[in-house]
């Protein structure tokens, strides 16, 4: 039977630490016009629109970071394949990002929407660092999104509800932040987060009541 969901402040304090837990052009016989059909084959081509698309919205990303005492955000340039920056990764066929993880290296500033851009995305991993402000709306139309690990920031505001239409999510934690109102009650409907020995529960400041 599900439970009713609480305010975030009358939860028990043991849940505090607690996850929510994971047509192609014929050949042409001129060499010229071959070399055309190829370059504007390669142009046009959604995976490319796409692949461009992702690094523009890593690179909004980085434009919103203010704090980077580890100067990770250099690496992010031109000189290599956004793919291989730190804390990227990217799927091997299509070259689209699944991964941003940067994890405990003292980044801050508000999360970019940009990242709703990021629609191959899988994981989203931003843990102990100084990000602050609300969660972008954005990141609820990541349909992909299977871990959401933003945990140990500074974040405030609502969970955005419609969060609940990630409906891959099977990790979800918002420990040690400053987020306020209630847990959206279709976030603990998602089929696919994962149970603890106490059921499936939110943490910190973004606490759930617990399901069977």
């Amino acid at each position: 039977k599900m439970h009713k969901f609480q305010s975030l402040q009358q939860l028990p304090n043991q849940l505090s630490k607690s996850l929510l837990r994971y047509t192609s052009q014929p050949p042409s016989s001129s060499n010229a016009r071959e070399g055309f059909s190829l370059v504007s084959l390669t142009t046009t081509s959604p995976a490319v629109r796409g692949n461009d698309s992702d690094q523009q919205a890593v690179l909004q990303f980085k434009a919103k970071i203010t704090g980077d005492q580890l100067n990770i955000m250099e690496s992010w340039n031109s000189s290599i394949h956004f793919c291989q920056w730190i804390g990227v990764t990217c799927g091997r066929k299509h070259r689209r990002v699944t991964k941003l993880k940067l994890r405990i290296l003292k980044l801050s500033r508000s999360l970019s929407p940009y990242i709703g851009n990021l629609s191959f995305l899988r994981e989203l991993d931003l843990v102990g660092n100084s990000f602050y402000n609300q969660i972008p709306q954005e990141i609820g139309g990541l349909r992909r999104l299977e871990a959401l690990n933003l945990a140990n920031n500074s974040i405030s505001g609502e969970i955005p509800s419609n969060l609940s239409a990630c409906s891959k999510l099977i990790l979800v934690d918002m420990s040690d932040n400053q987020l306020t109102g209630e847990i959206p009650a279709l976030l603990g409907l998602l089929s696919n987060l994962k149970k603890s020995s106490h059921g499936v529960h939110q943490g910190s400041r973004s606490r759930n009541s617990t399901r069977p």
